[in-house]
């Protein structure tokens, strides 16, 4: 055995499989056309494919295994770079959702929220959003469906995304 060629322990193959399953599974939960943006073979991208559709416990983990013995032979690099930015998007996405329903809340409750908002969004029409903001506490009065407060939600996030 010569020094400059380093054999893997059982373990390491071990954790590294269980590390390439690990990543199948994150690619399952990707729609198909995140998918097609990672530029996966064929042949990976139908494993996919399959175990999206497969339903019973015991054969999602056999396909599961082998979606990772296919991505051993991937150049994954690429590919979990593009994953990793798909998932710094999503988390990013999430978080701009959660301020506006933050937004939302701090309306809601308090009146003099509405001016902290006028001052950080100047475009925002006035009168709009508390046509709106009346709309949802006679919704809550009267104990009917939410569609004002939908209403007000989709609003901020048109004026909030500008």
């Amino acid at each position: 055995m010569s020094d400059d060629l380093e054999e893997k322990s059982k373990s390491q193959v071990k954790r590294e499989f269980l590390a390439l399953q690990d990543l199948a599974h994150e690619l399952s939960q990707l729609n198909e056309t995140r998918l097609r943006k990672l530029q996966l073979p064929d042949k990976v991208l139908r494993g996919i494919a399959d175990y999206q559709s497969i339903k019973a416990y015991g054969a999602k983990k056999r396909q599961l295994k082998y979606l990772g013995k296919l991505l051993r032979d991937v150049e994954l690099d690429d590919a979990q770079l593009q994953l990793d930015v798909l998932e710094e998007q999503r988390r990013s996405e999430t978080t701009a959702l959660h301020k506006l329903e933050q937004w939302r809340e701090r309306l809601i409750d308090d009146d003099n929220t509405l001016n902290a908002l006028i001052e950080e969004y100047p475009n925002i029409d006035r009168q709009h959003i508390r046509q709106l903001l009346r709309g949802v506490q006679q919704e809550r009065a009267n104990n009917k469906p939410p569609k004002n407060y939908r209403k007000l939600f989709q609003y901020l996030k048109e004026v909030i995304a500008e």
